[in-house]
């Protein structure tokens, strides 16, 4: 959407549009993550595929070769991927945090082997 066009609304019409826009994207992600389990189970049932996690050591690597890559972008790049970069690792931090506090008990609690009927 054209900013300027979206600011020379009036705020309710810009209200409406932002939760109209939250709906549709709120809409997508439970579509994609209900296909994305259906299509595992396919894989799995189907085609017999094995899921297996990576290895700490192979993940280690890729996480430190996207390091090299995101330190090199940073210090190449003009002053917008300056910014961008500095934003995301600071946004990463805080939501690392946040993540092991929050997301990463909820599944552990969710993993349980809870009695349902």
């Amino acid at each position: 959407m054209n900013r300027a066009q979206y600011e020379a609304l009036p705020t309710d019409l810009q209200q409406i549009i932002a939760i109209a826009a939250q709906a549709e994207y709120e809409q997508g992600f439970a579509e994609a993550n209900a296909g994305n389990a259906r299509a595992l189970q396919t894989l799995i049932n189907e085609h017999s595929v094995q899921v297996r996690q990576l290895p700490s050591d192979v993940l280690q690597g890729l996480g430190n070769a996207s390091g090299e890559v995101i330190a090199e972008m940073r210090s190449s790049g003009d002053g917008l991927m300056k910014r961008t970069i500095d934003s995301f690792l600071s946004a990463r931090q805080v939501l690392m945090q946040w993540n092991q506090m929050t997301e990463q008990s909820f599944l552990t609690a969710r993993a349980l082997p809870f009695t349902y009927g």
